[in-house]
């Protein structure tokens, strides 16, 4: 079973603190807990749960290729994915020095494989 880092188990557990700690002074001040307030504090607890059982935060990552016949050409789509990146709240990382690695990762490998 794998076992949570301390600094993960720390920032659930104060995220978690946090939202405790916003209920409490909304309710000192009379709001009410609205429904997103509730789905966040739970998300919170669920997670430092998640955490106390040994589960591990899961990444993946993914490669993207883009390819042109000139320099320009080239910036100008590697802007253009970047920002469709963004808009779909994806983070990406230039591999600088590593176009040979990351080029290899992308290679349609074994396609039409049956």
């Amino acid at each position: 079973m794998l076992s949570a880092t301390p600094a993960r188990q720390s920032a659930a557990e104060a995220a978690r603190t946090t939202e405790v700690a916003e209920e409490v002074q909304c309710e000192r001040q009379g709001f009410l807990t609205t429904a997103q307030v509730r789905r966040r504090q739970q998300a919170a607890a669920r997670r430092e749960e998640e955490l106390a059982d040994g589960h591990a935060l899961l990444r993946w990552a993914g490669m993207v290729t883009v390819s042109e016949r000139s320099a320009e050409g080239l910036e100008r789509s590697t802007s253009n994915v970047e920002h469709a990146a963004a808009q779909a709240r994806l983070e990406l990382q230039r591999l600088h020095g590593e176009q040979d690695a990351a080029f290899a990762c992308t290679l349609p490998l074994c396609r039409g494989v049956r």
